[in-house]
């Protein structure tokens, strides 16, 4: 087991009884209007004894809540002045709201937009207890000249959705990221992207927690891994001791440790090509649903309207706008209510106002390709287009939440044929050992694999 330098017999003790017992609930009222679960409360203790905490829950398990503890104990008892917060854009304000609402705190909030920056420099510092601010903003030169100028005011800081800063590893956010980390005394973050196949985005954010945990990243894998260099293979090995090597500083819970029930029903549609969807080369796969005559729309408008049919909501994953807009007005052909949720044709207010319809109910279906920050529940969902296993993972999660049992449908729409095969064999079936079992049987599919891997041997 790997312990930072600041770890102490203290609070090792400290831990290990928290652990036994399984809550803490001197914190399971600390917030306004809401009372935290059992295992809510053990995290918010287990963050406040250690201080630097990679916290992995399933969407919808509260990270907010925990986050929103954790703040609201550090400044009732004076060891927090400010909080510094970072979140992904399109959660910005959602995620405020809940904060404030949850702690009573002062939120302000900033995105990449240059008059948001630009105003930083005119805030008084007693105006506020939490500055959030996305991702994005870091790189801003208005954000970091601010942040740089007045570091000092922020003790502790979070990172809701992790990944971020590795995904963005090449970023100047990245470098920023590192080097403020020198300057806070608690860094807490949240993932609901779970690590279970290459740790290495895992071990980047243990050692931006604190460099002390695990020493030199390479020489801590050295071993752990093989390489194929002429396949461009890498294989892990030791995951399972490196999760035990950071059970104290990464921890969180899954809806089937706690005992939620979902039911995941994976649905692989086949369809054939028209002229086309062939010629779409992959670096522009979006571009082989681009066509509203093709099987692939007439496939995703009979799922919709079956769900319609039987009182189904449903959310479809689409990416580009192009797409967007021409599944809206295949839709509307087709007598189907929908709207699109997303950062760009939909603005944050009507966000908001589409997303209260569809809780309501008065929207069957909703076109998004927003996969966080968003409570979405529903019957089914749709992979219009294609994503990577971390997307697919976060997009689910929007149909899946609180602590109920859960049924759902997962449809994937592939074109035979075309690279979408490709795709979805090299970045989710041979990647999830779910869908490689569920889907596994699926004749169609697996012919429309083996066909793809065949003519590229060829």
């Amino acid at each position: 087991m790997r312990l930072a330098s600041d770890m102490t017999q203290e609070k090792m003790r400290d831990l290990q009884d928290l652990i036994a017992i399984g809550r803490c609930d001197e914190v399971k009222n600390v917030l306004y209007g809401v009372e935290l679960e059992p295992f809510q409360t053990l995290l918010v203790k287990w963050i406040l004894i250690v201080r630097k905490f990679i916290c992995t829950l399933d969407t919808g398990l509260g990270k907010t809540l925990i986050a929103s503890a954790v703040m609201k104990i550090l400044h009732d008892s004076g060891e927090t002045d400010k909080f510094l917060y970072v979140v992904e854009n399109a959660g910005l304000i959602q995620t405020a709201n809940k904060v404030m609402s949850y702690t009573g705190l002062r939120v302000v909030t900033c995105d990449a937009t240059e008059s948001k920056g630009s105003v930083l420099e005119y805030m008084k510092d007693d105006s506020y207890d939490v500055l959030m601010i996305s991702y994005q903003a870091i790189q801003s030169f208005d954000v970091a000249r601010y942040l740089i100028k007045h570091i000092e005011l922020f003790d502790t800081v979070m990172y809701d959705e992790c990944q971020w800063i590795s995904e963005l590893n090449n970023s100047n956010t990245w470098e920023i990221t590192k080097q403020m980390r020198r300057h806070f005394r608690d860094v807490v973050m949240f993932s609901a992207t779970p690590f279970r196949t290459n740790p290495m985005q895992l071990l980047k954010q243990v050692e931006l927690l604190d460099k002390s945990i695990l020493g030199n990243i390479n020489e801590y894998i050295n071993g752990r891994v093989k390489r194929d260099v002429m396949y461009n293979i890498v294989e892990w090995y030791g995951l399972d001791e490196i999760k035990k090597d950071l059970v104290i500083y990464v921890n969180g819970f899954t809806r089937e440790e706690l005992g939620i029930k979902i039911e995941y029903n994976p649905v692989a549609h086949v369809v054939m090509p028209i002229q086309y969807q062939l010629s779409v080369e992959q670096h522009e796969i979006h571009k082989v649903k681009a066509f509203n005559n093709a099987d692939s729309m007439k496939e995703l408008i009979s799922i919709v309207s079956e769900g319609v049919d039987d009182f189904k909501q449903g959310i479809i994953y689409c990416s580009t706008n192009d797409n967007k807009r021409l599944l809206l007005d295949e839709l509307s052909k087709n007598g189907i209510d929908a709207e699109v949720i997303d950062g760009t044709i939909s603005d944050k207010r009507k966000r908001e106002e589409v997303k209260n319809r569809y809780l309501v109910g008065e929207i069957p279906v909703l076109i998004i390709n927003v996969t966080t920050t968003l409570d979405l529940p529903s019957s089914y969902c749709i992979f219009y287009e294609l994503c990577d296993a971390g997307t697919v993972n976060q997009f689910v999660g929007r149909c899946v939440r609180g602590l109920a049992d859960t049924e759902l449908d997962v449809h994937f729409i592939l074109v035979d044929d075309t690279c979408e095969i490709e795709y979805f064999y090299n970045n989710l079936y041979k990647k999830s050992i779910y869908l490689q079992q569920a889907l596994g049987k699926d004749g169609r599919l697996m012919h429309a694999i083996k066909k793809q891997v065949d003519n590229n041997v060829g």
